[in-house]
């Protein structure tokens, strides 16, 4: 059976991702810096408590896929939620910066392990200015630039950045259900896939526009956040 450590397992995509693969006959490994939800008990074969930014977490990752015949590692972590405190963001940012850093050595430094792909949640907010959560915004701009940098490393390893618009409720207006988000992920982990993808896919055309009038799209966001409130 084929291994799949979803990073950041807690959050909105990480639990609706590990009940996917569970029904698509994964072996499911959650990780999180934060308790996680009793309901994905069910979907999942074990669970790290552990920040991935830390020597400890990329440590227990590493023990979890020595003696895979084949491991993805999806990195869904890092969503700053509704605390817009600095303590809350620094903390954010230090899991995806630091947290993508460690996996990339993790993977240099142990060339025998059977790595099947690796996956990451990027985010619109990675090209748009934030200033509710300025930090989240930078370690998505940073884990961009990050996995870019990496892709044509000697590893050999398929590198897919995933670029996600608002996820949530599937009543709420402009936002995509992290089921359909799930979904989309695994078709990635079934046909690894080295290079930038975008859900929804219109986004491969708005960021561009984004990046070239960043103020203007500002406060379409301030807009957006405001009628969701």
């Amino acid at each position: 059976m084929d291994k799949v450590i979803v990073i950041g397992g807690s959050g909105l995509i990480g639990k609706a991702l590990c009940k996917v693969l569970a029904e698509e006959c994964f072996e499911v490994i959650g990780m999180s810096r934060t308790q996680y939800s009793p309901e994905i008990d069910q979907y999942v074969s074990d669970w790290i408590y552990e920040d991935v930014a830390t020597s400890e977490g990329t440590g227990l990752i590493l023990e979890k896929c020595s003696n895979a015949d084949s491991v993805s590692l999806v990195f869904c972590c890092g969503n700053h939620g509704h605390d817009a405190s600095i303590a809350n963001q620094i903390g954010t940012y230090q899991t995806n910066l630091v947290g993508i850093s460690r996996i990339w050595e993790m993977t240099r430094s142990n060339p025998s392990l059977n790595i099947n792909c690796i996956i990451i949640c990027s985010s619109l907010m990675g090209s748009l200015p934030d200033r509710h959560f300025p930090f989240y915004a930078a370690s998505k701009a940073g884990l961009d630039h990050f996995i870019r940098s990496i892709r044509n490393d000697q590893l050999q390893i398929p590198i897919c950045s995933i670029v996600l618009g608002p996820v949530g409720s599937t009543n709420a207006r402009g936002m995509t259900p992290p089921d359909k988000v799930a979904k989309y992920i695994s078709g990635f982990i079934k046909k690894p896939y080295s290079g930038e993808a975008y859900l929804p896919r219109y986004l491969k055309v708005l960021i561009p526009s984004i990046r070239v009038m960043p103020n203007f799209w500002e406060r379409i966001l301030v807009g957006f956040r405001k009628r969701r409130n």
